[in-house]
């Protein structure tokens, strides 16, 4: 087993590490006490291995980067059957606490004391910085000069993504991703798994918060607005009362139009203090009986939804997912006061953020050949840039994605570009405001408010009578120093939605990248050609290509909706595009990968080839042989 020692094992001199290894030693001799030993001889024997290969000055190093690739493996192993089907909900959560309070540590004085959020935002790179030590032992410790490649799987926040893509050139984010209707079909005949289409949709809000949070917070404005002191608990009275009480508590602080109470009340941990009545409700929170009664609220008789959750088109799985969000107070404020994307897992940003995109749409029990030659072709591309072209696909979509930064929108940007059948481009476009309009990036906030500069806002935003201004009046303009100089932009759509109490997309003030990019590609060879678009389109947009006649719409990421099932696969059986989730490398990816490090021609030449030898004779009229032969073997046969 590893023999830490003393001093810092930090490439960059911090004296952390040295420490942490000593301490997961002592876990994994405890972990595999009474393990199966069976599995373990082989690691073990290569790790020791390696050691007496290794070169003695350098045993520090290749102890701890030895200890990373075999020793941690299985631990984890070991972790992971003990846990079984808990073990991926447990490493959620603590990936969560890791990014937010920076240490699993539970007690208060470990953790955040303060609700300035901005004090947090060093911890969110807790799990990168981690994995960057990780890097840095495994390189060290494998000797000057050796090539080292490393898989991290998986990359599930985009700003530990970005961490380590500012500190390794060659680090490459990989989205593999399926088209949704093959991902739905394989997951609900998957026996093992035995999901339900309800199951299907939690996984995706777990993994998707912007679309869960909303969601949750009506949930619960709703929840305590009907009150819970009538549930009915198989427990005893008085214990039922008390958590009755606790759980009003919490749902008032939750609800609260600041967060201040409800972080320093359940988010500053008290597990230290078992009998604490916050934390008991807590724990109640996930037993059967008490969902069970939370559940007789929701729904008046079997699953037939109470008129006063119905708005929120709840089913029973959905509400077993509230209430294990209501039981983790920190999933639940981050969702409430919406800073989701930098502390908890975010599949849809990383997708939005990846280089290179590949499709896993072959089946499950075959060779998944063309997953493989696409995984060659990148890793192909990583060791020696330029050695392909890109495809036409990726010339098309890496197009789209420039064009989209064109955008002026806050929320999302972006981009579309049509060609004809053969590729070729006719036109592109990126969501923004019509011919005109000023974009919702130069306009500001307090500048409406003290209505200065009105050519940037129309007459329903600053008529002192407009309700959408009156509205406006009631918000405080931040301080200076919480924007630190950066314009006081704002959504006119989400501020609208407020306004009216009504969502409407189509009071959105800009026009979507793919409507522009078909609205200027108004030409003959449209006909039949394809849509490239970052995000799947919209119905609107959906209804557009197919009025040009578009045979097939590349995308990146799928935009929700019923445009693909209800928009394209109707009607005319010979005018329904086809649907292809895009592959290939897109972004910095794109350039880096398909640029040669120096003409390809130079390196043929620096590596000998084509050879030539000015001094090779006739063949021999006896033996039909070079008389040179010899010399040229003893000079190495060629010569330049």
């Amino acid at each position: 087993m590893l023999q830490p020692g003393g001093g810092s094992a930090f490439i960059d001199g911090k004296k952390v590490s040295r420490n942490e290894a000593a301490t997961l030693n002592s876990s994994v001799r405890r972990m595999l006490a009474g393990w199966d030993k069976k599995r373990s001889p082989k690691l073990l024997t290569e790790y020791n291995r390696d050691l007496k290969k290794s070169n003695l000055e350098r045993r520090k190093e290749i102890e701890v980067r030895n200890y990373i690739l075999y020793i941690l493996p299985l631990l984890s192993d070991s972790i992971r059957e003990y846990l079984a089907e808990k073990y991926t909900v447990l490493f959620q959560e603590f990936g969560n606490d890791l990014r937010f309070y920076g240490t699993l540590k539970t007690d208060k004085g470990a953790r955040a004391k303060s609700a300035v959020y901005e004090d947090n935002k060093d911890r969110l790179y807790a799990i990168a910085e981690r994995i960057n030590r990780m890097i840095k032992h495994i390189r060290a410790g494998a000797g000057d000069n050796a090539r080292t490649a490393i898989v991290i799987d998986s990359m599930k926040n985009k700003y530990e993504s970005n961490y380590l893509r500012d500190r390794y050139s060659a680090y490459y984010l990989f989205a593999v991703s399926r088209d949704e209707t093959i991902r739905i079909r394989h997951l609900l005949q998957d026996q093992k798994k035995g999901l339900s289409q309800d199951e299907i949709d939690i996984i995706d809000l777990n993994e998707r918060p912007e679309a869960a949070a909303g969601r949750f917070i009506s949930f619960v404005n709703a929840l305590k607005d009907v009150g819970v002191k009538d549930m009915k608990l198989a427990s005893g009275a008085g214990q039922a009362d008390t958590f009755s009480k606790e759980f009003e508590k919490y749902l008032a602080a939750l609800c609260q139009r600041s967060s201040n109470t409800f972080y320093y009340t359940y988010c500053i941990p008290f597990r230290s203090n078992p009998t604490d009545a916050k934390q008991k409700m807590l724990e109640d929170l996930q037993k059967d009986h008490v969902a069970a009664a939370i559940r007789s609220i929701v729904f008046e008789s079997g699953e037939q939804v109470s008129s006063r959750f119905r708005e929120q088109g709840i089913s029973p799985a959905l509400c077993n997912y509230y209430l294990s969000v209501l039981a983790d107070p920190l999933r639940a404020f981050l969702y409430k006061t919406k800073l989701y994307p930098f502390f908890l897992q975010d599949v849809e940003y990383c997708i939005q953020n990846a280089d290179v995109f590949l499709t896993n749409n072959e089946d499950d029990s075959g060779p998944k050949r063309r997953l493989k030659l696409n995984v060659i072709r990148y890793i192909s591309l990583m060791m020696h840039p330029g050695l392909v072209p890109p495809t036409p696909v990726e010339r098309c979509m890496q197009l789209a994605y420039t064009a989209k930064v064109n955008s002026g929108c806050i929320s999302r940007q972006t981009g579309a570009v049509v060609t004809d059948s053969e590729y070729n481009i006719i036109s592109l476009g990126w969501n923004d405001v019509p011919y005109g309009q000023t974009p919702c990036v130069y306009r500001s906030f307090a500048a409406l408010q003290k209505q200065g500069d009105l050519g940037a806002f129309s007459d329903y935003e600053w008529q002192s009578d407009s309700p959408f201004y009156i509205k406006l009046r009631q918000y405080r303009f931040p301080d200076s120093d919480i924007l630190h100089g950066l314009p006081s932009s704002f959504c006119f759509k989400t501020l609208n939605e407020k306004v009216t109490g009504e969502k409407n997309p189509m009071s959105a003030r800009a026009m979507h990248g793919e409507e522009k990019a078909l609205l200027q590609g108004r030409t003959p060879k449209i006909k039949g050609g394809c849509l490239f678009t970052t995000s799947s389109p919209c119905e609107m947009c959906a209804k557009n290509a197919k009025e040009h006649q578009i045979s097939k719409i590349y995308y990146i990421e799928p935009y929700p909706g019923i445009s693909q099932r209800h928009v394209c696969n109707s009607g005319d059986p010979n005018n329904r595009a086809q649907y292809i989730l895009f592959e290939g490398a897109i972004g910095r990816a794109y350039t880096q990968l398909y640029t040669p490090i120096l003409p390809y021609k130079d390196e043929l030449s620096l590596r000998g080839f084509p050879c030539r030898c000015d001094t090779l004779s006739k063949p021999d009229a006896r033996t039909g042989r070079r008389r040179n032969r010899n010399r040229n073997r003893r000079t190495g046969g060629n010569c330049l």
